[in-house]
């Protein structure tokens, strides 16, 4: 690939060089090198699908961070949820005991 590229480029400069003898002799100084070394111009384009693959790259990012931050939110409610139900067990277990000894006392009197 290489070597077709400088193969081109050659063929180019030497067909520059032929046909720079016939430019006028009323060129500006900016284009009074010109016929010495010649330009090549060489655009190459990006292949049209590069911007969508920019946005699949970008939503996927922002699905995972939306992913991981969904899971986040679950162990935090999890977590909150276990230490409710674990106090309110606890009082359960408080008020069932306080509501025996007084249903004792209240038998034994």
């Amino acid at each position: 690939m290489r070597c077709f590229i400088l193969l081109a480029l050659f063929f180019m400069t030497s067909l520059s060089q032929q046909t720079g003898a016939t430019h006028s002799k009323s060129s500006t100084d900016a284009n009074a090198g010109a016929d010495k070394y010649p330009t090549i111009n060489v655009h190459l384009p990006e292949p049209p699908d590069a911007a969508d693959k920019q946005l699949l790259t970008d939503a996927q990012k922002w699905s995972r961070r939306a992913l991981v931050d969904a899971e986040n939110e679950v162990r935090k409610e999890r977590a909150f949820l276990a230490n409710t139900l674990a106090t309110v067990a606890a009082q359960e277990g408080a008020l069932t005991q306080i509501a025996e000894s007084s249903l004792n006392n209240a038998v034994s009197s």
